[in-house]
């Protein structure tokens, strides 16, 4: 997830994944995709205008695309020899949770106790169906908090995860929040200065720490809660 994305619910060391991997919508074909394994790459070519296009995830058939980025950046550093069989099987587990969230009844809370829970996303000039940057952002009575950020590595310090958080920042104005938090495990670097362009600061709030840590068991060691005053800076 720029090896952007801080600490996560699953994701612990940040941000996303080789270059060379084309993520798929998904068709209803009955096989998935092999991670990291396509016969057809491309380069990501960038564009500063591209920020524009964060959307929220609300087609089922990208849900996947998603997934397979949570993957690759959760196994980013792996040396595991059954890294592709694990990635396979957890980008599975993330395909079941986005759509579960996709089919959730209007006002039902969400598995992690969140009133509401989004995904936003960014495409890829190549295409609409090209995810190279996503992150959840939940609703939790007067406060919003951030995780799963994730970006390509192809797409990184291009100023995807800025546009992502930014994008958060008014979804969570729309909702009337004031505060919102984030996780960020300490030394990751490019994940703390966008953080800190933004204007996020550790946060002091033992409480909201507590609460989060109780939602969220798989925090990694280490792992700093920060948190911005709307509107971002």
């Amino acid at each position: 997830r720029i090896q952007m994305a801080h600490a996560a619910t699953r994701t612990p060391a940040t941000a996303v994944q080789r270059g060379s991997a084309t993520r798929h919508r998904r068709t209803g074909a009955p096989t998935r995709p092999r991670l990291g394994a396509s016969s057809t790459t491309h380069t990501i070519k960038w564009r500063l205008s591209s920020a524009k296009r964060v959307a929220e995830l609300d087609d089922e058939g990208l849900a996947w695309s998603v997934a397979q980025l949570r993957a690759e950046a959760y196994f980013e550093e792996s040396t595991n020899r059954f890294k592709k069989s694990l990635e396979r099987k957890y980008a599975q587990r993330e395909e079941e949770a986005l759509l579960a969230h996709l089919r959730l009844k209007p006002g039902a809370k969400c598995w992690d106790g969140s009133n509401v829970k989004v995904c936003l996303l960014v495409h890829g000039d190549q295409s609409n169906d090209d995810v190279i940057g996503a992150l959840d952002v939940s609703l939790r009575d007067d406060w919003v908090y951030l995780d799963n950020v994730c970006v390509s590595e192809e797409a990184r310090r291009r100023g995807v995860a800025s546009a992502l958080v930014r994008a958060a920042a008014e979804k969570a104005a729309g909702w009337g929040v004031h505060a919102v938090y984030a996780h960020v495990v300490k030394g990751n670097t490019p994940a703390e200065a966008c953080y800190a362009r933004l204007g996020f600061v550790d946060s002091n709030d033992e409480a909201r720490h507590t609460v989060i840590a109780r939602a969220l068991p798989h925090l990694p060691p280490g792992a700093r809660l920060i948190q911005a005053d709307l509107p971002l800076s």
